[in-house]
């Protein structure tokens, strides 16, 4: 694994880790991974030892808490809904955990995961409150940390000269209600406006039309 991530960042290239148990994420820890896909099972050293090596957890809370939300009769196999369970509450801890040692966090979703379409991001935040974080850490995760996480925080995750102009705008305030995020009024990519005023727009002839 070592290795592995040694000639990824020779490339430049960053390194993400789907690690779950407590000793995957500390093998990956020691091989120098720059994000935790998961790390459901973090505990305190794992979480001392990513702020040492500045490394991001993505906790992608979605997939457990939906299929331990729809159990059994939602169709998941029992074996399913009952490993759900278990992950959902040592997840919600890890996300504590994180939050008290300031290890970073990046908004993940794991989209296509047993009835989790995908495009579900502010369900994921929705989540990430739940689970402990203030509305606008919720936002820097989905924003600003997951740019970072990326190696894209030079292009994207903030408003400021010489990144894209990506920003939507909602009705309601994010920072008091995170929800607010589900009622998108505008879309602008790249500075182009793709949605306004709840109404999409059309583009250039290589994207006809973008719902959203």
């Amino acid at each position: 694994m070592q290795a592995a991530v040694e000639e990824a960042h020779k490339a430049g290239r960053k390194v993400a880790a789907h690690a779950e148990g407590l000793q995957g994420i500390l093998n990956a820890l020691e091989a120098g991974v720059d994000t935790i896909e998961h790390g459901n099972f973090l505990n305190e050293e794992a979480a001392q030892r990513m702020v040492t090596g500045g490394q991001i957890l993505v906790p992608t809370l979605s997939p457990f808490y939906r299929m331990a939300q729809l159990g059994t009769e939602g169709g998941i196999p029992e074996y399913a809904v009952r490993k759900a369970r278990q992950v959902v509450s040592a997840s919600f801890h890890a996300v504590e955990l994180a939050k008290t040692y300031r290890v970073p966090i990046a908004s993940g979703t794991d989209d296509g995961s047993p009835k989790l379409p995908h495009g579900v991001l502010v369900y994921e935040l929705e989540l990430l409150v739940r689970a402990g974080l203030s509305p606008l850490e919720a936002l820097h995760a989905a924003t600003t940390i997951a740019a970072k996480a990326c190696g894209l925080f030079d292009q994207i995750g903030t408003l400021e000269s010489g990144k894209s102009a990506d920003f939507i705008s909602v009705t309601g305030d994010p920072l008091q209600d995170i929800s607010a995020l589900r009622n998108v009024d505008t879309v602008v990519i790249q500075g182009t406006f793709v949605k306004r005023n709840d109404a999409p727009l059309l583009r250039q002839s290589s994207i006809t039309e973008v719902h959203l």
